[in-house]
């Protein structure tokens, strides 16, 4: 660049005195740049080489210059820079909390879009000066989606103690033919009632504690007959000592504990399912002969029923799941129950009620969208076809998509297309960013920050 000869040998008190204007400029430029006591000169050239307030500077004096300035007007560099940060540091967290006042954490929970809202906010400019501010950003997050599962768990006990209440008040009338639609009108009332907000997740925990109820029943019937029982034996045990001794009791109950072995047999060979009433299943035993010669209250066969029953129950889900994660790639990670059970319902092995398998398909997929995402965004940190210098728009970019779809863990994202292309983006981003801030080459021209980012890299 040319200089003004008439400048050239002017003395750094001469330019000052001839130039206050371009003396401040350049003064003010260095204040910008954060140059604080004991900086260096060609570390900060490349920040200050293509502005303008530098190159009006003769060249011959601009080392000095800078010396000069650094040396003896550190600490009017270092008092605004204190001023600047105390500011930025709350426009950061005024600009943090705004975003969880409009629902920003929950509705648009990453960086980019955070930027892109207060992208004409020179609160943002401010902050981005002095601070990481995905860094913060990610740590609000963080805590705030910690505060949110905290507040559901809450909520969640707050409904179960209500539906629990409900129960103990309505003793007479509770049995295993209650259905959620029958009650849900009167819990509507309770306030604890929207602190769950989804109607699948009401109708499950209602019939998880109607169940729960339901077996905590029969115990506590089973543990009176279990008392009488040990009350009967204590009298036995006295008429024993008495000299009273009646061996037929014992007798009894071993015939008793041979017949409720038989009934077991006779459960495991002629039942196949669990979706089925006690007095079905105990009439199609009937028409065995051996259940003639198996003598046993109605109490002890529908306890018996209810173990082989709950067990069944459980053998048939870990089947259910197990066929689900052999066919998990057939299954898309956005597949209703309905659409996907077209997948699974010809496999011999599939023997559940619809309702348990609904269940425990949309617990299998909420895993497996974990597992997508999880599967995706290790993909775009281990391919190089990802790197700083790629562009986020436009033809190079679209090329670049098309490369990336190649990938069995792009493909899979397809459910979520908006979601995966931002989290490309912002990864370009964050290895542009890094890359910045360990080659601090950022040079500005005309209003805008550009990189110097060699060739060879």
């Amino acid at each position: 660049m040319s200089e003004d000869p008439s400048t050239t040998d002017l003395s750094i008190e001469q330019i000052q005195k001839a130039f206050p204007d371009n003396y401040k400029a350049f003064k003010t430029l260095l204040s910008e740049k954060n140059v604080q006591p004991f900086s260096t000169f060609d570390k900060f050239l490349p920040l200050l080489i293509y502005d303008k307030r530098f190159t009006v500077i003769p060249q011959s004096l601009r080392k000095s210059l800078f010396e000069h300035l650094v040396k003896n007007h550190a600490t009017e560099f270092e008092k605004p820079k204190q001023t600047d940060k105390k500011s930025a540091q709350e426009a950061l967290k005024a600009l943090l909390d705004e975003y969880e006042k409009i629902g920003g954490y929950l509705k648009k929970p990453s960086y980019s879009d955070f930027k892109a809202h207060f992208h004409n906010d020179t609160r943002l400019t401010d902050a981005l000066k002095f601070y990481d501010m995905e860094k913060f950003f990610n740590a609000k997050l963080e805590n705030f989606q910690k505060d949110l599962k905290d507040e559901k768990a809450a909520g969640k006990f707050q409904f179960m103690e209500m539906i629990r209440e409900y129960f103990r008040n309505e003793k007479g009338k509770i049995d295993r033919a209650l259905k959620w639609d029958a009650v849900k009108k009167e819990l509507k009332k309770d306030k604890r009632y929207d602190l769950v907000s989804s109607s699948t997740d009401r109708e499950r925990i209602f019939e998880d504690i109607l169940r729960e109820t339901l077996h905590s029943k029969k115990e506590r019937d089973r543990s009176r007959s279990r008392d009488r029982e040990r009350k009967s034996g204590k009298d036995d045990r006295n008429r024993m000592i008495k000299g009273n001794e009646d061996s037929s009791t014992r007798v009894e109950k071993m015939k008793r504990i041979e017949a409720m072995e038989k009934y077991e047999v006779l459960l495991a060979e002629k039942i196949k399912t669990y979706d089925i009433k006690f007095r079905d299943a105990d009439d199609q035993l009937k028409k065995d002969p051996r259940y003639e010669n198996i003598s046993l209250d109605r109490d002890i066969r529908e306890e018996l029923f209810d173990k082989f029953a709950e067990n069944k129950r459980q053998e048939a889900l870990k089947v259910f799941h197990q066929i689900l994660v052999e066919k998990k790639f057939e299954i898309e990670p956005d597949m209703r129950f309905d659409d996907a059970r077209k997948i699974f319902e010809n496999d011999r092995r599939y023997n559940l009620r619809s309702k348990d398998a609904k269940r425990r398909f949309e617990d299998f997929m909420e895993d497996l969208r974990d597992e997508t995402f999880e599967n995706f965004k290790t993909f775009i940190n281990e391919t190089p076809l990802i790197h700083k210098d790629k562009p986020i728009e436009g033809e190079e970019f679209e090329l670049l998509l098309e490369k990336l779809s190649e990938d069995f863990r792009y493909q899979r994202m397809e459910y979520r297309k908006e979601k995966r292309e931002r989290m490309i983006k912002e990864k370009i981003l964050a290895l542009k960013e890094e890359y910045i801030k360990k080659h601090p080459e950022m040079v500005e021209e005309d209003g805008e920050v550009i990189l110097n980012i060699p060739k060879d890299l």
